[in-house]
């Protein structure tokens, strides 16, 4: 189960992964309790509660906003299959957003997790039977995780060590990995907590105008200093605000009120409200007002406009059901911050001073029109307007040049967003939910290249979005659901942002690399796409790579096969060998047909001399009739890749492809398998205490080219037959080994797995002889 305690920012520190019944009352909760004394902010769920079968969207956020996930691999782990699932998105997260993780093994041996052996294999085994065949692309996404968990570094409860020791030195990696700038914890603190609880519930039973003087009388060292100065102040990550304790916010106000007491008039600022109405109503109010907050929530006051005259230095006021009397002039031309809910009037007057403004928050107001003519608010970041029913039209924003976000939030009668919307070059915010009468944005919108996230749920009459998106180049948030969009443009999956980021749609939500593959497989039905415009499209989706998984046939992706070879990769996964067998047979014949034919329309000459090519992946072999010319491909990487291309190149100088030159087996750090052709079939082995870290493979081929730069196109397909999936890698030789596909693609090859690459470099150099060399790499 998962792990939830603290709200934090745009990311918890730590997300802890575990199972509950395994270890919450020993390593789990002795662990959270370390991490949250040291300041950390971890994010636990202490709640028992019946889970249903998918990961809730809040939890996925909890992972996805963690900078690091500890997960506690415990015997009875593998068991859950909330879990695994959990599992599975923390490792998506490692690749995708960079996060750290920790596997942690409590009382089991990483060679269990790794190979799915003991308690591990029997629960895999249970899963398989209970979920059977539509389960079995589940169960080997949860088999892939563990084996990649596994593989990383993290820590082992040995039997000499004990739970204290182990938990002391995960707290001190996470310090050093969060570098939170902490206050310095006591190393041993004594009866803090229940002495902390006791205090507060002391304190919380009477309510205090003046402050208190709280005496802690102890030793030196025994973390007295530390609940006291570490409670006053927290940073929440979520909405980038400082947050203060009580306690220090009511010594702010003791100072302001000064000692002795100041008259409400005489204060800087005034937030109690019988001072506040004292002062507007009596009009005593002097210049060395700044701040003043007056809400009346369950009774509309009335203030005379005049009751601000004096006040020539207010810089924030917050009012909520206020009616003003008279001439807004008589506010302050200082004001930076206006906070005014349930403002009265249908439109906000002239006579306001507001150029110095930086925030305008009018929620629940009256307004019909924002302003009857255009205003020039150079320093305005924040506009919310949000939940008022009569505002039918927004601002023309072209005077409001730094605006960063605009939030209309559930405005009935909104139907008209200014096409001036689109000259903001710094806005990062659009929220729209639940305007219920808004059929259309306006063209403009789509220029907004800053906007991070847009919000439209809820707008139900709005169906459909323009291709024009394409231009929100830095959008990571589109949330549409509950809308009528049932076409959705398919500009969205070359958003490079997007890609990484969040998206919603009627009956699609989550994150958009789990959305994506079945909007695109939408998109490739025959009733969207024309046949004639098919090429265009996947021409324009060539820098995706994505993953088609379903259930039926393949009969809507029938008159796209052979477009899809064009993309420059692909994942594609049966549920069963039958369906392989058949099915993707069809797929495999189309991607033959256009990335591999260059071997049988390319002149093949052997006996060719290699010629010059920068970069140490071509094969310089003898110039005799008998030798070709060869290239080196490394896929992933692994420190035993160079001493292995090192005595490749020595034995190719010295004789080419010659059994006796090359290297053979090296157990356990590689093996050799041999392929005439362009392709090569293995069988991954078993090694002990190893796994398979890279492949490099030596390809010989013949050229038509003399005395000229070859330019190799690698296009590689990886059939897993055991697994039923075909994968499809292009690049250039000199990155091939960096794509960040590798990582996930050689650690999907378990022992056992027959496997086979088809392989091609070039139309003008066929491939006549393939050595591939699996490396193995680490120790159990």
């Amino acid at each position: 189960m998962a792990s939830s305690s603290s709200s934090s920012s745009q990311t918890y520190d730590v997300f802890l992964s575990f199972r509950g019944q395994d270890t919450r009352r020993n390593l789990t909760g002795h662990l959270y309790s370390a991490l949250k004394q040291s300041g950390i902010h971890v994010f636990r769920d202490d709640e028992e509660l019946e889970r249903g079968e998918e990961i809730s969207p809040s939890l996925l956020q909890a992972i996805e906003r963690s900078r690091i996930a500890l997960v506690i691999l415990s015997p009875d782990y593998a068991s859950s299959r909330w879990c695994l699932d959990e599992l599975v998105n923390i490792m998506e997260c490692r690749r995708s957003a960079a996060q750290v993780v920790v596997p942690i093994f409590y009382n089991i041996n990483p060679s269990d997790v790794r190979h799915q052996r003991g308690t591990y294999g029997e629960a895999m085994e249970r899963h398989e039977q209970r979920l059977g065949g539509e389960g079995d692309r589940r169960v080997l996404r949860w088999r892939q995780a563990l084996t990649e968990i596994s593989n990383l570094s993290g820590f082992d409860s040995t039997a000499d060590r004990s739970d204290v020791q182990l938990v002391d030195t995960i707290v001190k990696y996470v310090l050093e990995k969060v570098d939170a700038g902490q206050l310095f914890v006591a190393k041993h603190p004594v009866g803090i907590e229940s002495r902390v609880q006791q205090l507060a519930s002391k304190l919380s039973t009477k309510r205090f105008r003046k402050a208190l003087i709280i005496g802690l009388w102890g030793m030196g060292g025994v973390g007295i200093t530390t609940l006291i100065e570490r409670s006053l102040i927290n940073v929440n990550r979520n909405n980038n605000r400082l947050e203060m304790h009580d306690l220090l916010r009511n010594m702010g106000r003791e100072i302001i009120c000064g000692s002795p007491r100041k008259d409400p008039e005489d204060r800087s600022r005034l937030w109690f409200q019988e001072d506040v109405t004292e002062v507007l109503m009596q009009n005593t109010a002097t210049k060395v007002i700044e701040g003043i907050s007056l809400k009346k929530p369950h009774e509309v006051c009335e203030i005379d406009s005049k009751a601000f005259k004096a006040m020539r230095k207010l810089r924030l006021l917050q009012l909520e059901y206020v009616n003003l009397e008279g001439d807004y002039r008589h506010l302050s031309n200082k004001l930076r911050w206006l906070c005014w809910h349930g403002f009265p009037l249908k439109s906000i007057p002239d006579s306001l001073h507001q150029k110095s403004l930086v925030v305008v928050d009018f929620k629940y107001s009256n307004l019909r029109l924002v302003w009857k003519k255009p205003q020039l608010l150079p320093y305005l970041t924040i506009l919310i307007l949000s939940h008022s029913p009569h505002l039918r039209q927004t601002p023309d924003f072209t005077n409001l040049p730094n605006l960063e976000k605009l939030v209309l939030k559930d405005c009935p009668s909104l139907v008209l967003i200014h096409q001036s919307i689109g000259d903001l070059k710094k806005i990062i915010l659009v929220n729209l939910k639940d305007c219920k009468c808004l059929r259309v944005l306006p063209r403009s919108i789509y220029k907004l290249k800053s906007l991070r996230t847009l919000v439209l749920s809820g707008c139900s009459l709005i169906d459909h979005l323009e291709e024009d998106i394409e231009q929100m180049e830095s959008m990571t948030v589109l949330k549409a659901d509950h809308t009528a969009i049932t076409v959705i443009p398919k500009a969205l999956a070359r958003l490079e942002a997007l890609k990484h980021g969040y998206v919603s749609f009627p009956g699609r939500e989550g994150r958009a690399q789990d959305v994506f593959p079945s909007l695109i497989w939408s998109w490739m039905s025959p009733t969207n796409i024309p046949q004639s415009s098919s090429e265009e499209f996947l021409l324009s989706m060539s820098s995706l790579v994505f993953s088609v998984i379903q259930n039926g046939r393949f009969l809507g992706l029938s008159p796209f096969l052979g477009d899809l070879a064009k993309l420059q990769g692909m994942w594609e996964e049966c549920r069963s060998q039958s369906r392989f067998n058949g099915e993707m047979a069809r797929l495999m014949d189309a991607l033959y047909g256009t990335n591999f034919m260059d071997l049988e329309s390319a002149p093949s000459r052997s006996g060719e001399a290699s010629t010059s090519f920068d970069g140490h992946d071509q094969v310089h072999n003898a110039t005799s009739a008998d030798f070709l010319p060869s290239l080196l491909i490394q896929m992933a990487e692994s420190y035993k890749v160079d001493l292995l291309r090192d005595k490749i190149l020595q034995g190719s100088s010295c004789g080419g492809w010659d059994d006796s030159n090359l290297p053979g087996d090296q157990y356990p750090d590689w093996f050799i398998y041999k392929g005439e052709g362009r392709s090569v079939i293995f069988k991954a082995p078993q090694v002990i205490g190893c796994h398979l870290k890279a492949m490099l493979l030596n390809v010989a081929y013949s050229s038509s080219m003399d005395n000229t730069r070859p330019q190799f196109f690698i296009n590689v397909l990886i059939i897993n037959y055991t697994k039923a999936y075909v994968k499809q890698c292009k690049g250039d030789s000199a990155t091939f080994h960096e794509d960040a596909k590798w990582q996930s693609i050689i650690s999907s090859i378990q022992p056992g797995d027959q496997v086979e690459l088809i392989l091609s470099i070039g139309p003008q150099f066929p491939v006549k002889k393939i050595v591939a060399y699996l490396i193995y790499d680490g120790s159990m």
